[in-house]
């Protein structure tokens, strides 16, 4: 499930039990309409701001990390997956190691700031590149932390 898929949810449901909690509480409709509009720009304030701050978070904690992996693979290729909304797609560049084994990577915006030179990726070309084994983004993709062409 994406991430913006799971802040919708969470906030239909908690409208949902605001209103019963409304309900069984008896409270005035007045403050029913005041918290339900503060809710709402709460989950929106959530939605704009808090998916941009939790990617760059992830990215952050990739950089820092202290298990970061070296590996030299084979550039296969650039893929951008739709999330189904009008205009709205996600980005992954995909290798191959030596062992024919493919792995992913996650081509956000942190990444694409961080690694320029990702956006110059030439086909079935190898390159050596370096990732924080132990974190992924939400799709289980992992973030470059730097790369460079293998000599």
């Amino acid at each position: 499930m994406y991430l913006d898929t799971a802040l919708f949810v969470i906030a239909f449901c908690s409208l949902i039990v605001f209103g019963l909690l409304a309900y069984v509480l008896k409270i005035k409709q007045e403050t029913q309409g005041i918290m339900v509009i503060m809710m709402f720009f709460g989950y929106l304030y959530a939605y704009l701001f808090g998916l941009n701050l939790y990617r760059e978070m992830r990215y952050q904690k990739a950089l820092d990390s202290h298990q970061q992996q070296s590996q030299c693979a084979k550039f296969i290729r650039h893929v951008q997956f739709n999330h189904g909304r009008k205009g709205s797609y996600e980005t992954a560049y995909q290798f191959q190691t030596g062992q024919s084994q493919f792995i992913e990577f996650n081509g956000g915006l942190p990444a694409l700031n961080h690694v320029p030179q990702i956006t110059q990726l030439k086909q079935n070309q190898r390159y050596c590149l370096r990732y924080a084994a132990d974190i992924t983004d939400w799709n289980g993709r992992w973030m470059i932390t730097a790369l460079q062409a293998e000599s």
